[in-house]
């Protein structure tokens, strides 16, 4: 599996160091986060030296960076995906919670024909934009 591939397949020790490099995310959004996307937590956190730099909290300790990986990454495109397809986090996450992140989700999306266009100019080669 993607991020699977852990030092030693010791989830434990792993944990330990990802809590020294990442001192700033509380034990249960760490834990989370290790389980959830394994060693693309990188991917996730970025940069990141603090919550804020996560981006907004749309709740129930899911912020903005996360949403932006499932975006970029796992073609999320709903709270659904997000909350069901991607896991099981539904079952722990509050209405006003699953409504930011649809919010989140429709800020997001960009009209077909603006990627059709980001396309052809390109001549034929897709490179994302970083709108």
């Amino acid at each position: 599996m993607p991020g699977g591939d852990l030092p030693n397949a010791d989830f434990a020790s792993w944990l330990t160091t990802l809590a020294h490099d990442y001192p700033f995310l509380p034990s249960g959004l760490l834990w989370r986060y290790a389980r959830n996307y394994g060693t693309r937590i990188q991917a996730l956190v970025g940069n990141a030296r603090s919550l804020a730099a996560l981006g907004e909290n749309l709740g129930d300790d899911i912020y903005a960076a996360e949403l932006d990986y499932l975006f970029r990454y796992e073609w999320a495109r709903t709270a659904d995906d997000v909350l069901w397809r991607r896991s099981r986090m539904g079952l722990h996450v509050s209405d006003a919670t699953r409504q930011a992140i649809n919010a989140w989700f429709a800020n997001r999306a960009r009209p077909v024909a603006v990627t059709a266009a980001v396309y052809s100019i390109n001549e034929g080669k897709y490179t994302p934009s970083r709108q």
